[in-house]
């Protein structure tokens, strides 16, 4: 059976916001703060919008890495030149410690 960082296909690098002052205002800009992260990129496969009291999103897509890796809710992943939207970050745990985490990302348009 092969170790789960064996199943991390892809790499992506973590971006962060940081907040410039350019004149009398704060600008958002976007850096790295890892490249080359180990990940698996998949898909949620239960595409659909249910809108009755709560409206739930089910097209975002999923995010796989080893325990360690450097993301939170709020940084952007950028894979295969598409950007996501961290969304939620799941730890994942084993019988005794943290496995991996899961990654809830939404996809960004860019211009």
């Amino acid at each position: 059976m092969p170790s789960f960082s064996a199943l991390l296909i892809h790499t992506c690098d973590i971006q962060a916001k940081t907040l410039n002052t350019s004149g009398y205002e704060q600008v958002a800009a976007w850096a790295n703060v890892a490249a080359g992260v180990s990940c698996r990129h998949d898909y949620d496969g239960s595409v659909s919008i249910s809108d009755t009291e709560l409206r739930e999103n089910k097209d975002d897509d999923v995010f796989f890495f080893n325990a360690d890796a450097s993301v939170s809710e709020g940084n952007r992943i950028v894979h295969d030149g598409k950007t996501y939207d961290v969304i939620k970050v799941r730890k994942l745990y084993d019988s005794a410690v943290l496995h991996h985490l899961e990654v809830v990302g939404r996809f960004v348009t860019t211009s």
